[in-house]
């Protein structure tokens, strides 16, 4: 005769949750411009020359690269995206950083 021993089940202190990461923004984040801002800010998108959105985008940029982190300003010149970003385009590089650097331009800096 065999016998057969079985454990009893683990049990922990209590049961476990995962939790999702959530933002620093309040509410719900608009993918579509967030991924289109990631991608504008990663160079995956490639950018053509707009010369008459220079003047708007340019402070903005210069602002916004100063605002970055130090880590992040060695590999991310945003300064050359100067004259190659339409509004729309500039609007969601600036969605993407305000979620995920938490920067926000004032309109003091802009």
């Amino acid at each position: 005769m065999s016998l057969l021993f079985i454990a009893p089940p683990a049990s922990a202190s209590g049961t476990y949750r995962p939790t999702l990461i959530r933002s620093g923004s309040k509410g719900k984040i608009d993918t579509t411009k967030y991924i289109t801002g990631k991608k504008i800010f990663t160079g995956a998108t490639p950018l053509e020359a707009h010369p008459q959105t220079t003047q708007i985008t340019a402070p903005k940029l210069k602002a916004l690269q100063a605002a970055l982190p130090q880590a992040v300003t060695r590999a991310i010149n945003l300064n050359d995206m100067a004259g190659k970003l339409t509004t729309i385009q500039m609007e969601a590089l600036e969605y993407y950083i305000a979620i995920r650097f938490r920067i926000v331009l004032t309109p003091e800096k802009s």
